[in-house]
């Protein structure tokens, strides 16, 4: 349908960053930029990334999986760009597991049943009505959620934070099921273009950092929970019998080092910028993802 995120821009005017577009069959699509150039997606290797990664077949799978919505158990993936960066390794699990795969993620546009930027053509008042009129369609469903704390201002978090748990009771009591995604770690750089400079600087030097956990890019564990400690602690307080939480920073934090959230291993990067999960990273929060909607699905059957 259009929506997406632009790449930001540096000092020189060129985009330097990660264009995403959102289109309808549910698919996305991902450019890179490094000063003004296409740069390869560390998924395909291509300048091309997300829906690239979709095997010959996988977009008929796809579309016959959606006309089969009515019969089958419905998950709905919702939230900002972060959440869509992990929807090409969960639309595959939910499709081997016969569930149906509605993603509904657009540009800073966290789950809420308003708009606090009417101006914002990624998410405004209609994307959210069309969010609820699509889940109104269905019923008992999966819904997963994140809240981007990246995405608060401070101005207005508190009323923020209660429009979005506002919004997550009320389909928790029209008995849908709702697995909350905990605040997932965001780091202040580019991790891969940071990784790629320091390689292309001194490629020795570099390789011989890598190997040693203390090198790899961080950020504190402490900071990452004062940041989102608001939060944490209204999610901490809903409770409900169809509510199942996911903790993110159980993986990427706390794990090598103590009170240090880490970006990447020296075989893995988790994240492609400094929010949006790579490939891998995408992969460790579905194996988290999978097995609560394992565990809904044994529920209802």
């Amino acid at each position: 349908d259009g929506s997406g995120a632009i790449s930001k821009k540096n000092i020189n005017g060129q985009f330097d960053g990660m264009q995403t577009f959102f289109l309808k069959d549910g698919t996305s699509h991902q450019v890179l930029y490094e000063n003004g150039n296409k740069i390869k997606h560390p998924n395909t290797g291509d300048v091309e990334g997300a829906s690239s990664d979709i095997l010959p077949g996988m977009i008929d799978k796809i579309k016959k999986t959606f006309e089969d919505n009515k019969k089958n158990q419905t998950v709905f993936l919702i939230g900002d760009s972060l959440m869509a960066s992990i929807q090409e390794e969960l639309r595959d699990n939910t499709i081997n597991r016969n569930l149906s795969f509605i993603p509904m993620t657009n540009a800073g546009c966290d789950f809420l049943d308003k708009a606090f930027n009417q101006k914002n053509n990624f998410c405004n008042i209609n994307i959210q009505k069309n969010r609820a009129e699509k889940i109104k369609q269905y019923k008992n469903s999966i819904i997963i959620s994140h809240l981007n704390y990246k995405n608060l201002n401070h101005e207005n978090s508190d009323e923020f934070i209660e429009t979005y748990i506002n919004n997550i009771n009320k389909y928790l009591d029209l008995n849908h099921y709702v697995i909350l995604i905990y605040p997932i770690p965001q780091w202040p750089i580019n991790i891969s273009k940071n990784l790629h400079d320091r390689f292309k600087k001194d490629k020795n030097l570099f390789l011989k950092e890598l190997n040693k956990p203390k090198n790899h890019i961080y950020i504190n564990y402490s900071d990452f929970k004062d940041d989102t400690k608001k939060i944490i602690n209204k999610f901490d307080e809903l409770k409900h019998k169809n509510l199942y939480k996911l903790f993110p920073d159980n993986n990427f934090c706390n794990n090598t080092i103590k009170n240090r959230c880490l970006a990447h291993t020296s075989k893995n990067i988790y994240v492609i910028d400094g929010s949006h999960l790579s490939k891998k990273g995408s992969k460790i929060l579905n194996d988290d993802l999978i097995k609560l909607i394992d565990k809904i699905k044994l529920k209802t059957n």
